[in-house]
Order: C-alpha cells, then sequence, then structure tokens
C-alpha cells in the first residue's frame, strides 16, 4: 500500500512540473511575440511635416508649390497643388523631398473639413495619394470627391 501512494506522488509531481512547464513556454512566447512588435519613431514624420510646411509657406521654395504669401493661404494655390497629387503624387513628393505619405487638409474653427477645389471646380478632401490608408472624415485624402 506504500508503493502506492507513492507511485500517485510521483505521478502528481511530474504533472505538475509539466504543467509548469508548458505554463512557461506559453508565457515565453506570449512575451516574445508582444516584445517583437517595433513601435516606429514619429520623428521622421514630424520632420517631413515641418519641411512640407516650410516649403509650401515660404517664399524661397517654388512659386508652383507656394500657397501662401504674407501669412495668407491660396485656396486657388492650394486647388493647382491638389491637381497635380491627383495627376502625378509621385512627382509631387518628389519635390517636396520626401519619402512617406502625406495627406495636406484644412478644417474650419469647428474642426468641419474645408474641401478644397481646383480651377476645374473639382473638390478635393485634401492633397495627398489617393490611398486608402490616409483618409480624412472617411473620405480618401488626395481623391475627388463628389
Amino acid at each position: 500500500m506504500a508503493q502506492g501512494r507513492s507511485r500517485k506522488g510521483q505521478a502528481l509531481s511530474v504533472d505538475l512540473v509539466i504543467g509548469v512547464l508548458i505554463f512557461l513556454v506559453a508565457l515565453g512566447a506570449i512575451y516574445s511575440l508582444l516584445g517583437s512588435r517595433q513601435q516606429e519613431d514619429p520623428t521622421p514624420l514630424r520632420i517631413e511635416s515641418e519641411v512640407i510646411a516650410t516649403i509650401l509657406t515660404s517664399n524661397a521654395s517654388s512659386q508652383q508649390l507656394q500657397v501662401a504669401d504674407n501669412n495668407q493661404l491660396s485656396m486657388d494655390q492650394l486647388g493647382m497643388l491638389a491637381h497635380q497629387a491627383q495627376g502625378d503624387y509621385g512627382s509631387l513628393k518628389e519635390q517636396l523631398g520626401i519619402k512617406n505619405e502625406f495627406c495636406i487638409y484644412l478644417q474650419d474653427d469647428q474642426g468641419n473639413l474645408v474641401y478644397i477645389r481646383d480651377q476645374n471646380g473639382t473638390r478635393y478632401s485634401g492633397i495627398g495619394s489617393g490611398s486608402d490608408d490616409l483618409n480624412v472624415s472617411g473620405v480618401e485624402c488626395g481623391r475627388p470627391v463628389k
């Protein structure tokens, strides 16, 4: 009878060790999955946004890219830029000297989207690639709005 108890106790301790090992392996797997997610550094995006703002508002920049003169926003210039982005977004990115996707949009003082119109009267939610990844109020940035 004494031998029966020791075998039962040994089986219980082996089960316990196996259970703890499985738990530790699962915990390690979860930790490694969570630890492997690298957060992207927003610094390059912030720098590029400052570059875009400087180029678009600077008197030293190309007249084609300048959308503000004496702190006054030119809706006509914005419209031309939106039209250009619609036709050749890659060229606009090159002219701005940036690598990442971007979206330039306007809001009024109540936070409502202000549409940008080109010379043909086409309305845009913003100036951008038209990618599904970048949207303003549910509308792809840079796509014409009906």
